[in-house]
C-alpha cells in the first residue's frame, strides 16, 4: 500500500466489506501524507426485489466466470444480491468508508433491467 500512496494517483481493490476496505484505505491514506490518492471499488451486484433469486443468478454467474463458489469469492471481493434498498445500503457504506468511485459489475447476462434500475433507483441517492 506504501508504493501505491508514493507512486500512483489512485487505489482500486476488491474489497469485500466496508469495514476491510475502511482498513485498508486508512493505510493508504497514512501512506499517502499530503499526497492526493482517489479511490475506488469494484462490486458485484444483482438487483433484484427478489433476493432468492438475485442469489442464485449470482452463485450461477460466478461459478461461471471464475470456477469457484460465490461463497469462495464473498471472501476477496464486494457481492450484493437482493433489492435496491439492500444494494444502496451496501454502497453508501463503502462511500462512508471513502469510496469515492465505484465500478459496478451485474452478475447477470441480462444485464439491461438492472442497468436501468440502478439508474433509476440506486445511483442518485448515493450520489454525493
Amino acid at each position: 500500500m506504501g508504493g501505491t500512496a508514493a507512486h500512483f494517483e489512485g487505489w482500486f481493490p476488491n474489497s469485500p466489506s466496508p469495514e476491510a476496505f475502511a482498513q485498508g484505505w486508512s493505510k493508504v491514506r497514512e501512506f499517502a501524507g499530503a499526497r492526493d490518492v482517489t479511490s475506488a471499488l469494484y462490486v458485484t451486484v444483482d438487483v433484484n426485489p427478489d433476493a432468492r433469486a438475485a442469489e442464485k443468478e449470482t452463485a450461477q454467474y460466478v461459478l461461471d466466470y471464475y470456477g469457484t463458489p460465490v461463497e469462495v469469492m464473498r471472501k476477496a471481493q464486494a457481492y450484493y444480491a437482493g433489492d435496491a434498498a439492500g444494494c444502496r445500503q451496501l454502497l453508501q457504506a463503502f462511500i462512508d468508508a471513502g469510496v469515492s468511485r465505484l465500478a459496478v459489475r451485474f452478475s447477470t447476462l441480462d444485464p439491461e433491467p438492472q442497468v436501468e434500475l440502478f439508474a433509476r433507483e440506486i445511483l442518485p441517492a448515493i450520489q454525493n
